[in-house]
């Protein structure tokens, strides 16, 4: 009996993950640390998942966690199909269903067992890439990320400052405005072509993004983007969405303006939304990898604030 009791505590302190900022009144400790790959102008980390690797994007811009039918079935992951539920991305809307993440470790640090979305098809490869899903900000936002994609790499910070404790990143720091935060993704204020705009930090975009109703409000006629190229934008949605590329006179973001930035303009879907969980009339620009790729950023999720290594 006593045999069969140690044996049982043994067990019990092996499935108890500590907490590794208990008893620490204050400090900011980083928690995992991962290398990035970009391709397609995406970044991809490697998480691991039910003890197998997948494949994931980070992205900042994807409100949930999501992984794709042939993950499911290649990690061995349990779905309730009863609870389906309806997806809106890029191409339009998804059905999927929930599904219980198990072993889930991300740079090295167990996280607790959750709920991802599972959809019902795969994502197109990334530079010949296979993608198992997105890395969202319902994982993301529980940290504060040190995202310096120059260097191709993230690290996840937990806990919080002490009185006069710098975070992690060197100076000088330029802090982006964020004015609100939309469904726990980070929004700034941008100006484009000296017009306020807000503007959602999406690494899971390679490009930048603006709407139709954006740009006019910004002093740009529909009528001008007639000779401009034609690219065709992908995402969730099981179909492609066409944009045009136009290139503005300026995008001031913080202290930084770049000077005529080739942007993509495209129309919001009626009815659903266009991007991952984001409704038409909430933001007006996507701020994607190819920005984010040429600077370290500090976000501060707990904290709704961004900083930029100048």
């Amino acid at each position: 009996m006593k045999r069969c009791v140690l044996l049982l505590l043994a067990l019990l302190s092996a499935c108890a993950q500590p907490d590794p900022l208990e008893g620490i009144p204050c400090s900011m400790l980083m928690l995992a640390e991962m290398p990035v790959t970009m391709a397609g102008g995406v970044p991809l980390v490697l998480v691991t998942i039910a003890g197998r690797p997948a494949t994931m994007v980070l992205d900042t811009g994807a409100q949930r966690t999501l992984l794709t039918k042939s993950a499911v079935t290649r990690l061995g992951l349990r779905s309730d199909a009863r609870q389906i539920t309806v997806i809106s991305g890029v191409g339009g809307s998804s059905r999927n269903f929930p599904i219980i993440l198990t072993g889930f470790n991300v740079g090295g640090q167990r996280l607790a067992d959750q709920t991802a979305l599972a959809l019902p098809f795969d994502l197109p490869s990334i530079a010949g890439l296979t993608v198992d899903g997105l890395l969202g900000v319902d994982v993301l936002g529980r940290f504060e990320l040190d995202l310096d994609l120059p260097h191709r790499r993230v690290a996840l910070y937990g806990g919080r400052l002490c009185p006069g404790e710098a975070i992690a990143l060197p100076g000088p720091l330029d802090e982006l405005p964020v004015p609100r935060i939309n469904r726990n993704r980070l929004v700034i204020t941008a100006k484009l072509d000296g017009t306020p705009m807000s503007a959602l930090l999406d690494t899971g975009a390679a490009g930048m993004i603006v709407m139709t109703p954006a740009m006019r409000r910004a002093g740009t006629r529909p009528e001008s983007l007639q000779a401009d190229p034609t690219v065709v934008l992908s995402g969730v949605g099981p179909a492609p969405v066409r944009a045009r590329q136009h290139r503005f006179t300026s995008l001031a973001l913080g202290s930084e303006t770049l000077d005529h930035p080739l942007i993509e303009v495209t129309e919001p879907l009626t009815g659903d939304s266009w991007w991952q969980f984001l409704e038409p009339e909430d933001d007006d620009m996507i701020i994607g990898s190819a920005y984010l790729a040429t600077h370290r950023f500090w976000f501060a999720y707990p904290r709704r604030r961004v900083l930029r290594q100048e």
